[in-house]
């Protein structure tokens, strides 16, 4: 299973080039689109969100058991290479399956999973 991962629009460029350049399949939505479209088209295509917004992290809004995953980003200031080392360690350490159904919360130094009923 190969991991594949919907970006969010606030999500640095710088980011969404170097996951595109080591090889993820990535897609990025238009500015402006909607959490409920992006959330519609990643349950639909099977991709993990990626996002620093935090209205992902609401679980009675977007449950994890119906997407493939959502990594909500928590790295302030939003620094390109803070942000791809957490990313890099998080795909090192999580196979592409650990994902499904879960909501990751991504730090600097670490990340927490919160699950819900399969």
């Amino acid at each position: 299973m190969a991991l594949k991962l919907l970006i969010d629009e606030n999500v640095r460029g710088q980011v969404f080039t170097f996951l595109q350049d080591a090889g993820y399949d990535l897609k990025k939505l238009p500015a402006g689109v909607s959490d409920s479209e992006i959330a519609k088209c990643a349950a639909e295509e099977g991709r993990v969100i990626v996002t620093h917004d935090l209205d992902f992290s609401n679980i009675s809004v977007y449950p994890p058991q119906y997407y493939a995953g959502i990594v909500v980003l928590r790295i302030s200031p939003p620094l390109a290479n803070t942000i791809l080392t957490a990313l890099s360690n998080l795909f090192r350490t999580l196979k592409p399956e650990e994902f499904d159904k879960r909501l990751i919360i991504l730090e600097p130094d670490g990340f927490r999973i919160r699950e819900t009923e399969k």
